[in-house]
């Protein structure tokens, strides 16, 4: 709908790798798209470790991701750590 009344927008993102990867996906797309937030958490290196692919801003610019799906994995270390309880009532 902003694109129709040629509202520019900022997709928010909430500081993973994952919400990075996805991120840029979409605004590649969104023919309103204006400008990227890229958090500070997205430079910390626990956050960098945490995923296979790191798409850190080189002079500004992000690098769109090429791969399948998203464009991001976890490291099997990542997964290893994660705690899985599903609790079912």
């Amino acid at each position: 709908m902003a694109n129709i009344y040629d509202v520019f927008i900022q997709y928010h993102t909430c500081g993973s790798p994952i919400a990075l990867a996805a991120a840029l996906q979409l605004e590649v797309v969104i023919p309103n798209f204006l400008i990227h937030e890229h958090l500070g958490r997205y430079g910390y290196d626990d956050t960098i470790a945490s995923c296979k692919h790191n798409y850190q801003p080189k002079d500004g610019y992000s690098e769109i991701p090429d791969l399948p799906g998203i464009g991001q994995e976890l490291t099997e270390e990542t997964m290893e750590n994660a705690d899985l309880k599903v609790t079912v009532k």
